[in-house]
């Protein structure tokens, strides 16, 4: 085992799996990479009149995942900051889209 993947939400049970899997790591030698996902909301809304965009939304999308973004990094630096005191390496990877799709 080379390679660890830790799906983290910020959860209780997220985080156990992290020192879970550094537990893993220590003991195998191997590398931690933590990932989450930062949700989009759908650029469209589908109603029985057709499709429709929010307005409001239409401007804003690119600010709103940006703050999401800024706000995963700073629970992803939570966790590898509990994690401190080992020479696993550990690494975070934000990806935005849909979770059950990343």
């Amino acid at each position: 085992m080379k390679k660890i993947l830790v799906p983290v939400d910020g959860s209780p049970e997220s985080k156990k799996a992290a020192e879970k899997a550094l537990e893993l790591a220590e003991k195998y030698g191997a590398e931690i990479t933590l990932i989450s996902v930062v949700e989009v909301e759908p650029d469209v809304t589908f109603t029985e009149l057709g499709v429709v965009i929010p307005v409001e939304y239409v401007g804003m999308r690119d600010s709103l995942i940006n703050l999401k973004k800024e706000s995963v990094e700073k629970m992803l630096d939570s966790v590898i900051d509990s994690m401190n005191g080992t020479n696993v390496k550990i690494r975070k990877l934000i990806e935005t889209g849909y979770a059950h799709h990343e």
